[in-house]
């Protein structure tokens, strides 16, 4: 199932806390999309957005060069025909659709207690388990390096390169408008980097930053630096002896800033940031909790609960987003 995503907070980890806290309701949280980028398209206007879905492959159109004969200004008031030349600049870029899949198995004597009401809402507890496991999984997946493959999503460090392809077209060749914007100088973490990043990439006026994906790990913490740039910045609320400090949420520069925790663990003991533009990504197929089978083990008496997604995580335009790394404080 691909990546095996954040070290720190395992599988069990996760699923014994939704079970302790919000086993009654369906997840109503960032875990619910897999990944703060997820979260992002699945609650904006870039869900299931165009493309073309060829067998197991969505293909999305690029154009690279203007047109052969630019629109322009005519001094001719008469029907003066334009000479007619060859369309350019047409590609396209294809990402693979990724399949994850998973199941449980509920016993013959599961069954029997499940029946009398004695394991309360088992069931539920054992779906948000998977679910977790999913979520895990695919986030881990997304902050890999990884190119998009039947096994893993489009990790962002592939994307967000110099030197990588994705969908198939190449960067750092003469195809310029492909290429991400990427920092490896490190050093010590700036609130002006993230300007200039989100700067580089605005000023291209193809797009505009939405997300600032931060990360965190025991060396270096770039989503705590961030917030405590912004909170100088805070009001402070005096009503009923209360006084309320900090964020749990904020936004720099209208980009919604979401710690990445699956971030920090790859960058491992160094720290880093993505500037994204959200529509410049594609979230196609199946989420994991709508494709389940139940079916029974012949000759056993138990039951599987077998859940399966096909999911295509995929870029248009890496130009307009951005990774700065290797920070050491």
């Amino acid at each position: 199932m691909g990546a095996t995503g954040n070290a720190t907070y395992t599988t069990a980890n996760g699923a014994a806390y939704a079970i302790e806290k919000v086993i009654r309701t369906d997840f109503k949280s960032l875990w619910d999309h897999a990944h703060p980028l997820l979260a992002k398209l699945q609650t904006g206007a870039n869900f299931n957005k165009g493309g073309q879905i060829k067998g197991l492959t969505l293909i999305l159109p690029v154009q690279f060069d203007d047109m052969a004969t630019p629109v322009d200004g005519s001094a001719a008031n008469n029907f003066t025909a334009l000479t007619p030349a060859a369309n350019q600049g047409d590609t396209q870029a294809s990402y693979i659709f990724t399949r994850y899949h998973g199941a449980f198995w509920i016993d013959p004597d599961e069954m029997k207690l499940l029946m009398n009401g004695e394991r309360g809402n088992f069931l539920g507890a054992r779906k948000k388990q998977i679910m977790q496991s999913y979520r895990k999984a695919a986030s881990g997946d997304i902050a890999a390096a990884a190119l998009s493959a039947r096994a893993n999503l489009l990790g962002l460090r592939y994307l967000l390169s110099t030197s990588n392809s994705p969908g198939g077209i190449s960067q750092g060749g003469s195809n310029t408008y492909w290429d991400a914007v990427v920092s490896t100088t490190g050093g010590t973490f700036a609130i002006s980097d993230v300007d200039n990043a989100m700067d580089t990439i605005n000023r291209k006026g193809r797009s505009k930053v939405d997300l600032l994906l931060l990360s965190n790990n025991a060396t270096v913490n770039i989503f705590g630096k961030v917030r405590d740039n912004v909170a100088n910045l805070q009001r402070i609320t005096n009503g009923d002896t209360t006084a309320k400090f900090g964020f749990s949420d904020f936004i720099y520069r209208d980009a919604d800033c979401a710690l990445d925790p699956d971030l920090g663990d790859a960058l491992s003991t160094t720290g880093g940031f993505m500037a994204l533009s959200t529509d410049s990504f594609y979230w196609m197929g199946d989420p994991m909790n709508m494709s389940v089978k139940v079916r029974d083990l012949q000759g056993t008496g138990a039951v599987e609960y077998y859940y399966e997604a096909w999911v295509c995580l995929a870029n248009d335009d890496p130009g307009v987003n951005a990774f700065y790394s290797a920070y050491t404080a």
